[in-house]
């Protein structure tokens, strides 16, 4: 295969080298040895077309400043072995290329490049022919963001008294692990996970406090849709913040209802919108939050993040004009079309980025005859990508840079 062997021009370039996810580390500990893992974020490969960076055509990964190292795979797929080239870094100030050293790339078919995050902005990886200098055959863009802590108030809910089972967020106790520590080893462990998915992103879950909260069967409504029901439990519930994000952790087993659902993630402003405030009014108590059966199995950080992205509002919520709150896509298959005549919501693409996407939940994948239709990369689970690109036929993209953003505002997501 020759090594260099392309003509360059009139703004066209092939690009002889590829990106992937890497494998987590062996140095990561064996618990958390599986993606999503924050240092080897998945890597957007959505089309190389990007309305907010028009001059940007390659796959992008961000990384969160003093969240450490993250990681890449290079592939060589149309240069030989034997090329010599560099991944270089067109602004270290930003994001330094730590390994390999001195940038030289192995000679083996794919090899691990490893970038230390320094400071906010954004820069690229650029992959140079020949010299640290050379020509550039491929890159891939960096975004690095600082630290939007989210806080979180966990609710450790009892329904007429009656408190968790032996199930507790998809596991049982381990080991010598009493009741009490099971419960609070298996937060972490979730939590952990789902910042594993956001962390990348520049958002990071943080737990303030964890609250016992006892409610009763006169905490719901007597009827109605369980979403509503839960709701409104959520808002009228004693410990509720105003400054945190609420989660209620409750086992569906005992509540005096079918649930219908593992968690769900009320956004503020379409919960205002649809009434789901006690009293309806302004200063009123809001249904946001987010409320978890702690009996579903499996349960992991993935779908956890998921429901964060909802309060965050990548479900697209309207924020201006007559229709403020709807929600023009859910994110789900079937979806109807949205408020004021938008039809971005009446169907959902069915490929292999849309399948990796975190937005779109593990039970699309459900009853698929082809193993690979089902198995996008996280070990038979949902998947974990949120995308970066921005592209003005598709209102459901943009996500990593719009939950960042909203998460910036306190009331956007802090509701009493």
């Amino acid at each position: 295969m020759a090594e260099y062997n392309a003509n360059v021009g009139d703004n066209h370039r092939i690009f002889m080298i590829d990106f992937e996810r890497a494998p987590v580390s062996p140095t990561v500990p064996v618990a958390e040895r599986r993606h999503p893992h924050k240092s080897c974020p998945d890597i957007d490969t959505l089309g190389y077309m990007d309305d907010a960076h028009a001059d940007e055509h390659g796959p992008v990964i961000s990384a969160r400043v003093g969240g450490g190292n993250v990681r890449v795979v290079l592939a060589r797929t149309e240069i030989s072995n034997s090329a010599q080239i560099y991944a270089v870094s067109a602004d270290p100030s930003v994001a330094r290329v730590v390994w390999p050293n001195r940038g030289l790339l192995s000679h083996f078919r794919k090899c691990i490049i490893s970038i230390s995050p320094q400071a906010a902005g954004r820069t690229s990886i650029d992959i140079r022919y020949l010299w640290p200098d050379g020509p550039v055959i491929g890159r891939l863009y960096v975004v690095v963001r600082d630290t939007q802590t989210v806080r979180v108030r966990v609710h450790m809910v009892t329904v007429n008294g009656n408190g968790q089972g032996a199930s507790f967020l998809g596991r049982t106790a381990v080991g010598v692990e009493t009741p009490a520590q099971h419960l609070t080893n298996r937060v972490t462990e979730i939590i952990r996970d789902a910042n594993h998915v956001l962390e990348p992103h520049g958002i990071l879950l943080s737990v303030s406090e964890t609250v016992n909260t006892a409610w009763i069967n006169a905490s719901f409504p007597p009827a109605g849709d369980a979403y509503l029901r839960c709701m409104q439990a959520m808002a009228q519930s004693p410990n509720r913040s105003a400054a945190r994000i609420n989660l209620y952790l409750v086992n569906g087993a005992v509540v005096p209802f079918a649930l219908g659902f593992v968690a769900l993630g009320p956004p503020i402003a379409w919960a205002i919108a649809i009434g789901a405030r006690w009293p309806n009014a302004p200063g009123g108590n809001v249904g946001n939050g987010i409320i978890v059966d702690t009996s579903a199995a499996p349960f992991t950080g993935p779908i956890l993040a998921h429901e964060f992205a909802h309060v965050f509002s990548l479900s697209r919520i309207i924020t201006v004009g007559a229709n403020v709150g709807a929600v023009l896509q859910w994110h789900t298959p079937g979806d109807q079309a949205g408020a004021g005549g938008n039809t971005h919501g009446t169907s959902s693409r069915d490929d292999i980025i849309t399948r990796r996407r975190l937005m779109y939940p593990y039970t699309t994948l459900s009853g698929s005859n082809n193993a690979w239709r089902t198995d996008v990369g996280y070990g038979n689970n949902m998947g974990s990508m949120i995308i970066h690109r921005q592209v003005t036929q598709d209102i459901t993209l943009d996500e990593s840079q719009r939950a960042y953003d909203f998460t910036g505002t306190a009331a956007n997501i802090y509701a009493p």
